[in-house]
């Protein structure tokens, strides 16, 4: 395979065939480590946070507040299957890494703007982490005398942060992995539009 590749799309060149065909290397920042941890480590503090104001307050023995979290709990499952998505495709990366899997050649993203496994753990336990503050504000805010008035604004927490997630995503600066997230935006385009592209057969 690598000698077909190199005929064909090198033009007989090895060594600029094989700098296409095999990984380059990215240097680890001690940063992007820490950033991972500590985003881990306040999604599973505030799992935990979650969990005792539940059995603390007997959430589910209240009358009305069982059929409310039924009711809003399922709002969040979709950044639960986020989170989980991306979990697992870290786990990928991970073990495509290590067995020296050129994925950003079968991908075809641009050569040293991949993300790593650290980084998409570090976007998605990010996500959680938010996803985890809105559940707990939104139980706060129902319990609590004084702010259950606002039950339009409590409601609205996941639409708010659905919207701070797709404003994140169209940012046209070169932050937050622009790269990565404007081939996310390429690959979602022509998901939608495939049913219009015309098919021609041999």
């Amino acid at each position: 395979v690598e000698a077909t590749f190199i005929k064909h799309f090198a033009n007989g060149n090895r060594r600029k065939g094989m700098k296409i065909l095999r990984p380059h290397i990215k240097r680890e920042r001690h940063r992007l480590t820490f950033s991972t941890g500590f985003s881990a480590g306040c999604v599973f503090s505030l799992i935990v946070a979650l969990v005792s104001i539940i059995r603390a307050r007997k959430i589910f023995q209240k009358e009305g507040h069982k059929d409310y979290m039924i009711s809003m709990f399922p709002l969040y499952s979709l950044f639960g299957f986020i989170v989980l998505h991306m979990i697992m495709y870290a786990i990928n990366i991970y073990y495509w890494k290590r067995y020296r899997v050129n994925y950003a050649f079968i991908f075809g993203f641009k050569q040293g703007t991949e993300l790593g496994y650290k980084q998409v753990l570090f976007v998605s336990f990010s996500i959680g982490a938010f996803a985890l503050l809105c559940i707990l504000g939104n139980l706060d805010m129902q319990a609590d005398p004084k702010t259950k008035s606002y039950q339009a604004v409590t409601e609205l927490l996941p639409l708010f942060l659905l919207i701070a997630m797709f404003v994140v995503l169209m940012l046209p600066f070169n932050i937050l992995y622009r790269s990565s997230r404007f081939f996310f935006l390429t690959c979602l385009f022509h998901c939608l539009a495939a049913p219009l592209y015309k098919v021609t057969l041999p």
